[in-house]
């Protein structure tokens, strides 16, 4: 009986694409990244766990989702409960390499909050949304669960930007 192994997929945001896509190009935004192959779509769902992780090394400032969860791209009714938004935080990264601190990159919207964390694990299904529009903070691409989440290193705006 030949045993099951499940591979880490990385799933990123092409900043490339989203400039393109305020010019009027229709290019899909998220880059995902498996064992063997890579392929790009405009919405993905996880089904089962997966992990926000932001890196700063000699390539510069990277931030994805990982998982070793099934990866699907039809989102089709996936969430029909109270809906918790994370999305990475451009600013903030810009400010952490122009002064060298260390503020959290990921901004998570749950029950009305703002919260604001250096890592986020998703204890659930959750999916990758870009729709060409923006949501009121200005982020353009975000990940929506309905899924427990664990926040790593959590604070306030205050805290945040300190």
């Amino acid at each position: 009986m030949a045993a099951h192994i499940r591979t880490m997929t990385k799933i990123f945001v092409s900043g490339q694409n989203l400039q393109s896509n305020l010019r009027g190009e229709k290019l899909p935004v998220y880059l995902i990244q498996g064992a063997c192959s890579e392929r790009w779509a405009d919405q993905v769902a996880i089904m089962g766990e997966s992990q926000m992780v932001y890196a700063s090394d000699s390539l510069g400032a990277r931030a994805w989702l990982e998982t070793d969860a099934e990866i699907s791209l039809d989102i089709n009714n996936i969430l029909d409960e109270a809906v918790t938004i994370v999305h990475v935080n451009r600013q903030h990264i810009a400010m952490n390499a122009k002064d060298r601190k260390n503020r959290p990159v990921f901004t998570i919207k749950i029950a009305g909050a703002t919260r604001y964390a250096r890592s986020v694990v998703i204890l659930g299904p959750s999916r990758l949304v870009y729709t060409g529009s923006q949501l009121k903070c200005g982020a353009r691409a975000w990940l929506e669960t309905t899924s427990k989440i664990v926040m790593i290193d959590e604070m306030s705006y205050s805290e945040a930007r300190s």
